[in-house]
């Protein structure tokens, strides 16, 4: 599999460099032991980074030091090539203890791999839009990854999960057209914007005229910001671009929350 991905990325995408592995294992803190073989065996094919992600991060320490230590051991990594997520999440608020289960775990984590290594992952997009209003949100997330910081885990990386909810509801294969609906990220907020969908109304003039709400506030970022940007300001009810479908939506948010991260600094996410 790893010589398939790696020949069909180098060969007709043009993506890594020949010397590059294809595959980057993130695997489960709680993998078996067969999944940790199968990892080993591609780290024996090609050295490669690994990433460990945390779940579980009530856990006491010594019971995590100790299953980090054994994944690193049954799959042969190679120090310094050892990554790790703490995964906190959906987070609607922040609670203290839950600010001491993560620096907890990432204290433990970063005194084996290194403060630089350790990712705190969290999102705070909720699973279910319940109403039609535009309505501006805290990231909680920021919060919960600052409180860390300050709690002992200095070194700790922000991860987010954009514009999406971690675990998003399954469609069950039933393909509809939602509602529109859009998350736009800002410093420290999210702007959720939300257009009521009719049976015969066309999805695409939904999410134009929500386009044009978001392009007239003072917290757009201006066409030039990212390519969902400019998408979002083609998309007003005058401009040439049509979107009438969730991956098209998701995109641009994403896009513009992947520009609003790279640019901010810790002060102002």
């Amino acid at each position: 599999m790893d010589n398939i991905i790696e020949s069909a990325v180098t060969s007709e995408i043009g993506l890594f460099a020949p010397n590059l592995p294809g595959l980057i294992p993130v695997i489960s803190a709680d993998a078996s032991n067969d999944e940790l073989r199968r990892v080993r065996l591609l780290i024996e094919h090609k050295e490669r980074d690994i990433a460990i992600r945390i779940r579980r991060s009530g856990q006491p320490a010594e019971e995590l030091d100790e299953r980090i230590r054994s994944v690193m051991r049954l799959t042969g990594a190679a120090p310094g090539r050892v990554h790790a997520v703490v995964d906190a999440e959906f987070v609607e608020t922040v609670r203290a203890h839950d600010v001491a289960a993560v620096t907890s775990a990432a204290v433990t984590v970063s005194n084996l791999l290194g403060p630089e290594a350790i990712t705190l992952l969290a999102g705070s997009i909720p699973a279910i839009r319940t109403n039609y209003a535009t309505i501006l949100r805290d990231r909680p997330e920021v919060t919960l990854w600052e409180e860390v910081r300050q709690s002992g885990a200095e070194g700790i990386n922000y991860g987010d999960y954009g514009v999406t909810h971690p675990k998003p509801p399954q469609s069950g294969g039933n393909a509809r057209t939602p509602s529109p609906y859009l998350c736009y990220t800002v410093p420290r907020r999210t702007v959720i914007l939300r257009r009521k969908k009719e049976k015969d109304d066309a999805a695409a003039e939904l999410f134009a005229d929500l386009a044009e709400e978001l392009v007239k506030r003072n917290d757009f970022a201006g066409p030039d910001y990212s390519w969902g940007d400019r998408e979002l300001t083609r998309c007003q009810l005058t401009g040439k671009q049509s979107a009438g479908s969730v991956p098209r939506w998701v995109a641009m948010a994403t896009s513009h929350h992947l520009e609003h991260v790279s640019r901010r600094t810790a002060d102002d996410l």
